[in-house]
């Protein structure tokens, strides 16, 4: 454990404060990162608070109406019927329709003018079907990424 965690850990506990922990996932799922896989963790975890990456406007559509879904909110959705948890959305506002054209637009201008980014992409989204969660949670991801985990 890092001096600066254990000096967190510390403050935290001298607060009467709740550990914090980063779950990194993905939208949907792809391979071994599934809904069930990211209620296994939930329910390893037992949070008390879950920050959930959706806009305020959107909660009503991913837990009330389910008009909306992702892995996310169907992992929360299932951990939250038994477990007393509050979920708190964390995101800006859903923006526009020409904000996602115009990410599409940048990210195939991308592919078009990188091969290394594309195989970037293929190796990332290969490890997130191979190890699913323990990929997406190992820090591999701080580092750039090379081929094959040994």
């Amino acid at each position: 454990m890092t001096q600066a965690l254990a000096d967190a850990e510390s403050r935290s506990e001298k607060l009467g404060m709740s550990s914090v922990s980063l779950v990194c996932t993905v939208h949907e799922e792809k391979g071994a990162a599934t809904v069930s896989g990211l209620l296994e963790i939930l329910k390893r975890l037992q949070p008390e608070v879950i920050f959930a990456e959706m806009p305020p406007e959107a909660v009503e559509d991913y837990f009330t109406t389910c008009a909306r879904s992702n892995l996310e909110s169907n992992a929360i959705r299932r951990y939250v019927d038994g477990h007393e948890v509050r979920i708190i959305p964390v995101d800006l506002p859903t923006p526009d329709e020409v904000f996602f054209r115009n990410n599409k637009y940048l990210f195939e201008r991308i592919e078009q003018q990188s091969a290394e980014y594309c195989r970037q992409i293929d190796l990332h989204s290969a490890y997130v079907s191979e190890y699913g969660f323990a990929y997406l949670n190992s820090g591999l991801l701080l580092i750039p990424l090379t081929p094959p985990l040994a």
